[in-house]
């Protein structure tokens, strides 16, 4: 196979994950000059032959210090592979940028359910509606001295439902082909592979320069940079639970709570104080409601040209 040797004024070669290696070998071209691979002047053009062993042969570099050479890759396998030292310059982005929509309504961990109990004290005996003296709620442990003579007293326990906090976001933004450019500012031919993943030499243009040359035609325009503007909306929470379970009231013949009995959750008589047995309420469960819904767009901020040998 005859060499060819690349003359591309201010480009430099990189390799792109997705393509067949473009190495060129020199055996024909050695044997008719008698040179050393590696050696070989590309008269005139400011390139060189450079070989690599891992190719089986050579390629060809051309001379270009405002680009840069290196590898290329698309693909996941392309994005989760790390570029080598020598290639420290990465480029990660991609074409066909989609948006994925929102997240899935979702709510945060249930917060603010508390047990609590209402006491009322009334001065008939049976707990009339018309003869209420005094409404009290209660949310902690204590005792309670009545501070007026009560011929009955009603208690209730109230759950107080959690609360919850509804969420949705904006997916990250995605390519339908994700690609990655590693490369350096002319480094030595760049022609062994950043890895595996990475399955095109290619070059990276400077800024402003979209137009591929003959010798690379095989031209990828990535999407670097996007400006996200979305937002999501459209969900709920319907809290419930908070179980308290493990409450009590006991109603005491003496003040500061001495001489005790408990009591069911209705109207009792003799009471002089109260004690009141109330834990902390049970986390209870929040279940999202609704449908997500976007506003704003996502739209490509900056784009990278990368050129590959065919």
């Amino acid at each position: 196979m005859r060499p060819r040797l690349l003359s591309l004024g201010r480009w430099s070669f990189g390799l792109v994950l997705a393509g067949a290696t473009a190495c060129l070998e020199i055996e024909e071209l050695n044997q008719a000059s008698g040179g050393a691979a590696g050696t070989i002047a590309a008269g005139g053009s400011g390139g060189i032959i450079s070989s690599d062993a891992s190719f089986g042969g050579s390629c060809s570099c051309p001379s270009l210090p405002e680009w840069k050479f290196g590898w290329f890759g698309t693909g996941d396998a392309a994005v989760a592979a790390a570029c080598p030292a020598s290639l420290p310059d990465r480029v990660e982005g991609g074409s066909a940028l989609f948006d994925p929509g929102c997240s899935p309504c979702a709510c945060s961990a249930p917060t603010g359910g508390k047990c609590e109990v209402k006491r009322t004290t009334y001065a008939d005996a049976q707990c009339k509606l018309l003869s209420v003296q005094n409404v009290k709620t209660v949310s902690a442990t204590s005792c309670e001295n009545l501070q007026q003579f009560a011929s009955s007293v009603r208690f209730e326990l109230n759950p107080s439902n959690p609360t919850c906090t509804a969420t949705t976001d904006p997916l990250p933004p995605k390519f339908l082909e994700p690609s990655v450019f590693c490369g350096a500012p002319n480094p030595s031919c760049a022609c062994s592979p950043a890895s595996g993943a990475f399955t095109k030499r290619c070059a990276l243009s400077p800024d402003g320069i979209s137009t591929c040359p003959a010798e690379l035609p095989d031209k990828h325009v990535l999407v670097s940079g996007v400006t996200d503007s979305r937002k999501c909306a459209g969900c709920s929470c319907a809290a419930s639970g908070g179980s308290c379970a493990g409450a009590t009231v006991a109603v005491c013949g003496q003040q500061n709570c001495k001489n005790c009995a408990l009591v069911s959750w209705s109207c009792t008589n003799s009471v002089t104080s109260i004690q009141y047995t109330i834990p902390a309420a049970s986390a209870g469960t929040c279940t999202p409601n609704g449908t997500p819904g976007m506003t704003g767009t996502l739209t490509p901020l900056s784009t990278q040209v990368v050129c590959c040998e065919p």
